[in-house]
């Protein structure tokens, strides 16, 4: 198998078959992309997701504050940030989720997006 066509199965095969949640969000914190155990914990399409504020959407409005300057941290650091934060669902239920996420730059260290994975921890609580 070439390189290329490894590296697509390779992350075809991480984003799509994890149970893990995948998001990037550009620098409005708007959702570019989100994998399937997302969408399907969260009741939503990603149609009805993708371009959409994370902080209106998803989050839970009281957590909305400290998901936003955890955000603002992922964009000022070059280390990954940890969260833990409720998400709505389509349902009108809540997930707790643990994150954590970092910025991606380019070569010119312009913010490309920022790359977010989470596990839902809502029956450990």
């Amino acid at each position: 198998m070439q390189a290329p066509q490894r590296e697509r199965s390779f992350l075809k095969a991480l984003t799509e078959d994890w149970t893990a949640f995948f998001v990037a969000l550009d620098e409005q914190n708007r959702i570019l992309e989100l994998n399937p155990a997302m969408l399907e914990a969260t009741g939503y399409a990603a149609a009805q997701l993708a371009g959409g504020d994370d902080l209106q959407l998803l989050c839970h409005p009281e957590d909305r504050k400290r998901l936003e300057a955890a955000f603002e941290q992922m964009k000022a650091q070059a280390r990954t940030v940890t969260i833990e934060h409720r998400i709505l669902a389509r349902s009108g239920g809540e997930l707790i989720v643990e994150w954590q996420g970092r910025a991606v730059r380019e070569g010119g260290g312009k913010l490309e997006f920022l790359f977010v994975t989470g596990r839902d921890v809502t029956l450990d609580r």
